[in-house]
């Protein structure tokens, strides 16, 4: 969900399986535009990169620097298991699709962009959606939003009997890693 807000000039970029509904709930009370219906939608989308929104602000004439811009970011290996169960759960994916082959040969590349090209040209802050607990506070003073005194929703998450992921050995997990850290070294670079 792409989030702006003009009169706290804020944007959050929605990085796909990376805690963005949270931040939806969170954010829509200071939100001036919410873009939560569909990848495609125009003139932004749910999904869409800092180049995309950046050509959107940019139009209407504002700076990519008038704003604070922030997004999440969610350990790999665990975003791509909640990619393959999202996709499984939506029917995009057979449900006997093999996990160990999915990662394998890169199956995933609808819900996972690399951090690189999600955030380019460039964003304020990147936060880890395991350290939601204690960046949101200091996101909250960050923006002049207050002190946030809310719980934070954890919302969003994949309810079907997909939740069941096949037991993946430590020798194949460990080398799968080894194959995802040389794929998306950024992403594995705030880890």
């Amino acid at each position: 969900m792409t989030i702006i807000s003009f009169r706290h000039r804020f944007i959050f970029l929605a990085n796909m399986k990376c805690g963005s509904t949270t931040f939806h709930k969170l954010l829509k009370p200071y939100a001036d535009l919410i873009s939560d219906k569909s990848i495609f939608e125009k003139p932004i989308g749910k999904h869409d990169n800092a180049r995309q929104v950046k050509s959107y602000i940019e139009s209407f004439g504002y700076k990519w620097s008038d704003f604070y811009v922030f997004t999440t970011i969610r350990n790999p290996f665990s975003r791509i298991i909640s990619c393959y169960k999202f996709e499984i759960q939506c029917g995009y994916l057979n449900a006997n699709t093999d996990l160990i082959k999915y990662i394998q040969h890169g199956q995933y590349h609808e819900h996972f962009q690399d951090i690189n090209f999600f955030i380019h040209p460039g964003v304020n802050q990147i936060i880890k959606m395991e350290d939601f607990h204690t960046e949101i506070p200091k996101l909250w003073i960050t923006l002049g939003l207050g002190e946030f005194t809310n719980n934070i929703p954890i919302t969003n998450s994949t309810t079907s009997n997909t939740n069941k992921i096949p037991h993946i050995k430590d020798d194949i997990k460990n080398k799968l890693i080894q194959l995802l850290k040389k794929r998306h070294s950024k992403d594995y670079s705030y880890y």
